[in-house]
């Protein structure tokens, strides 16, 4: 989930754009993490309900739905992140337990700069494992942009940074 650094609390989850004007492209937004006001870029789930070993296309313009497993989009992503200062809290749950990493200064850059991520601290409980992709280009089963010559991680793990 990202948000802006100033961001505000919210009192319930929802779907942006709420007037029906059918003006940009919706969003699902977390009100009661943290805080609230978090816009949520990914969820996934044990069930594994929606394949995320696409290609480079279908990650600029995103898959799933808000109410199961999805992707935003990066050019959406990038577009949120391109201005302000932005957080991205990553919550994890398994077997009844909880964790989550917080980076600040998070950013990811255009397409012509294959959505390179990058961001400045972490503070958590889930530990860093996005510390090593600090830097790195989006990889999807069609573009190798990973740091590892020999090795095609997005193959090997879907998508990602």
């Amino acid at each position: 989930m990202i948000r802006p650094s100033s961001s505000y609390p919210y009192p319930h989850p929802v779907i942006y754009p709420r007037d029906g004007s059918g003006q940009g492209l919706p969003y699902l937004c977390d009100m009661f993490t943290d805080g609230g006001g978090w816009i949520v870029i990914q969820r996934r789930s044990s069930l594994f309900n929606v394949d995320f070993y696409r290609d480079w296309a279908t990650y600029k313009k995103g898959f799933g739905t808000f109410d199961d497993e999805f992707w935003l989009r990066n050019e959406r992503i990038h577009a949120f992140t391109s201005s302000g200062t932005w957080e991205l809290r990553v919550d994890l749950k398994y077997k009844g337990k909880e964790a989550y990493a917080l980076y600040s200064k998070f950013k990811v850059q255009s397409e012509s700069k294959q959505y390179k991520l990058r961001f400045d601290t972490y503070n958590g409980t889930a530990g860093s494992s996005l510390r090593r992709h600090n830097g790195c280009k989006f990889s999807t089963l069609d573009r190798d942009n990973d740091r590892l010559g020999n090795t095609h991680c997005a193959k090997k793990n879907v998508g990602g940074w």
